[in-house]
């Protein structure tokens, strides 16, 4: 899961993994703007962080169809590398649209969605392990800690710490507010485009 393992995809690497990557997040900085786009800029380190979370989604890929780990293919690199050239510039496509618009996301707003988009996370990871018969209905939040830690690797207060972490960091803050932004312009524009039955 994206925000409970700070990884994009759908499974888990071993928390060791997971406290390497926070570390160099947490460590890096934005550096300088290599292009901009009306008032945004685009930095070379936010394409190279996006880059990396598409290695580690082949890595884990990998992993969980227990092979060992083999270097990307040249193409697979490239095309790697491109999804993540695009991610970053629509980060800032949405963020020009949104301030032409007035479109804005208060910090108060990006932690409470933060925090319920974690809270749903978890929430379906608990009924997935109860679907599989590996945690008991009704199991205590130490019972759901342990079989989170042995399944993936990751313990309930790690989880707790993600949101703190993605708000630290400048670029998955950012990442944060365009997915938000995203959202509420389609509200916007549902709101105030309002065609005819001629037009349409």
């Amino acid at each position: 899961i994206t925000m409970v393992c700070g990884y994009s995809s759908t499974q888990c690497s071993r928390a060791r993994n997971e406290e390497e990557l926070m570390k160099q997040k947490q460590g890096s900085k934005q550096g300088e703007a290599i292009a901009s786009l009306g008032t945004s800029s685009i930095f070379a380190e936010s394409i190279e962080q996006a880059f990396a979370a598409q290695k580690d989604q082949f890595n884990q890929m990998q992993n969980q169809q227990g092979g060992q780990a083999e270097p990307i293919a040249p193409g697979i690199e490239a095309s790697a590398y491109a999804q993540a050239l695009v991610a970053t510039v629509t980060q800032a496509v949405v963020s020009e649209v949104a301030k032409e618009n007035g479109v804005t996301i208060a910090d108060d707003a990006v932690r409470a969605n933060l925090d319920k988009s974690m809270k749903e996370q978890l929430d379906r990871i608990k009924a997935q392990f109860i679907s599989d018969k590996k945690l008991k209905t009704g199991a205590s939040e130490a019972e759901f800690d342990a079989i989170l830690q042995k399944e993936m690797g990751v313990s309930l207060a790690k989880v707790n710490e993600r949101v703190e972490q993605i708000l630290a960091d400048p670029m998955q803050k950012s990442k944060a507010i365009s997915e938000m932004l995203q959202k509420n312009l389609l509200d916007h524009f549902k709101s105030t485009i309002n065609p005819t039955e001629d037009e349409v």
